[in-house]
């Protein structure tokens, strides 16, 4: 059975915070560093989906080339040291379901709907909190979680 946000500090970490993270020359590289260290001193457990894994190498792919080797190389390393420190759930058919029923009571459109989807995730996995730096794109469901940013968390 999974742990749910209420049994243990979680949060659910949208793609933006894992660039800042994971890349030096981005803006709130430092915040999202530290954010993330402390938490994991805490033992809170930071969730991020499949989808959020593929936003992650598209927008890392594209970085200015590196020493460490081609854009690709690089953020294919990053997404391995990810899955060894974030904890990937499941996107099934009951999350695909969730999101539908989510686009029925609040009508979203185009890219937005990926931000639906990180929502229907969240309820399906018992998640209320979302760390994003992109708090608009999530503000329609603000009813349903509970949205913070590296400043706000």
């Amino acid at each position: 059975m999974a742990t749910t946000d209420a049994e243990q500090e979680s949060w659910f970490v949208d793609t933006n915070i894992l660039v800042y993270a994971s890349e030096p020359t981005a803006p709130l590289h430092a915040q999202a560093q530290q954010f993330l260290a402390s938490a994991w001193e805490r033992g809170a457990r930071l969730v991020v989906s499949p989808q959020v894994l593929r936003e992650y190498l598209s927008v890392a792919s594209r970085w200015a080339q590196n020493e460490m080797g081609s854009r690709l190389d690089a953020a294919l390393s990053n997404v391995r040291d990810l899955l060894q420190s974030l904890d990937v759930v499941e996107e099934g058919a009951s999350t695909v379901e969730r999101m539908v029923d989510l686009l029925r009571e609040t009508p979203v459109y185009g890219k937005r709907i990926h931000d639906a989807q990180i929502v229907a995730t969240m309820l399906i996995h018992g998640l209320s909190r979302l760390l994003t730096n992109n708090p608009a794109d999530f503000a329609r469901f603000g009813h349903l979680i509970s949205i913070h940013t590296l400043e706000t968390k």
